[in-house]
């Protein structure tokens, strides 16, 4: 129930993150094509001092929960605001860490792939999926799925899915 809630609401954070995101009038300044290209890996930890203050006031601890979030690459503004959005909702919700990680473009199916088997072994907590490639992805959720690991599809479903 506990994980089921925090998948809910990380992905609201997400999808609300993507919205204004999207909404956004200004442009953010232009980067170089290599670092626009580069594969980027983030850990966040949240602070003790966040997590005592959150069960001060009563609310769920989340304090030892993991989450790996594969999105589908870091080259438009749009990933940008999913990566600060879920950093954000980390933080607010004072998870132990996320993992954000997405591939060097969004044609690179094999590297995102890799990506999902890689945070499946890592057995967090929850995983949020931004698919490239529905089908191809289908063995690594089965695996997910055989380790009691909820996955979370945002931006793009996974129609073929185990349920």
């Amino acid at each position: 129930m506990k994980i089921r809630l925090l998948s809910t609401v990380i992905c609201a954070a997400i999808v609300s993150t993507m919205v204004m995101g999207c909404s956004s009038g200004a442009s953010a300044p232009a980067t170089t094509a290599a670092a626009a290209a580069a594969p980027e890996t983030v850990v966040k930890d949240t602070t003790a001092g966040d997590t005592e203050a959150a069960k001060a006031d009563g609310a769920v601890d989340y304090s030892d929960v993991t989450v790996e979030i594969v999105a589908k690459g870091f080259q438009h503004d749009f990933w940008k605001a999913v990566k600060m959005g879920s950093e954000q909702a980390a933080e607010d919700l004072g998870l132990k860490s996320t993992n954000f990680v997405g591939p060097a473009s969004e044609s690179a199916v094999a590297e995102q792939i890799e990506q999902l088997n890689n945070a499946v072994n890592k057995a967090p907590s929850a995983i949020c999926l931004a698919a490239l490639d529905t089908q191809a992805s289908l063995d690594a959720i089965s695996n997910a799925q055989a380790a009691n690991i909820p996955i979370v599809g945002f931006d793009s479903g996974v129609p073929d899915a185990p349920a």
